[in-house]
């Protein structure tokens, strides 16, 4: 029989293990990463029946794009400090949310029993000015993100987090997912 105990206190608040590095990379390399995204796709959530997304999408498959160095250093300064392991991360994606798009509250890890791998960390970089666009906040639980263009947030991969509708603009984001050992 396994042992019986009370609940221990736990600590639900997100702040601990966000990290959000503000306006850090440098505004000309969050204009590449726009300009040489020309391909976008019309995304919809491939998990229709969990939650509800709406936004252009395209990859950044060119690993030597400048992006990909730039952001390495954040993401072992974010292992370290929670101990997250990770094996490796996909290739970045570029999102791009216009008037009506949006993204429901979601999870990005997947749980399953059946494998051995999960999404553990999210990477987000703001691409665009703030004030090009109204509505498109990231909200990471109750911790809403800084809209200010070349800020950093990871986060762990099994927070709820979702952009609101984009009622005025066009919004810019960089999203990476960093994989490693099942949580369970």
């Amino acid at each position: 029989m396994f042992p019986i105990y009370f609940k221990p206190n736990t600590d639900l608040n997100y702040n601990h293990t966000i990290t959000q590095h503000d306006g850090v990379i440098p505004y000309d390399i969050c204009d590449v990463c726009i300009n040489d995204c020309k391909n976008f796709q019309k995304g919809k959530s491939k998990h229709e029946h969990l939650w509800k997304a709406q936004f252009d999408s395209t990859l950044i498959i060119d690993i030597n794009h400048i992006i990909y160095q730039t952001l390495n250093n954040f993401w072992n300064e974010f292992v370290n400090k929670t101990n997250i392991k990770i094996d490796f991360i996909e290739y970045y994606e570029v999102k791009k949310y216009v008037v009506g798009d949006f993204f429901e509250s979601h999870r990005d890890n997947y749980f399953t029993l059946d494998s051995k791998i999960d999404r553990k960390i999210n990477l987000i970089l703001q691409l665009s000015e703030k004030n090009n666009y109204e509505g498109g906040d990231l909200s990471i639980g109750k911790y809403t993100v800084s809209r200010n263009k070349g800020t950093v947030i990871l986060f762990p991969a099994t927070y709820m987090h979702e952009v609101t509708k984009i009622t005025k603009g066009v919004r810019y984001s960089l999203i990476g997912h960093a994989w490693g050992p099942n949580w369970i």
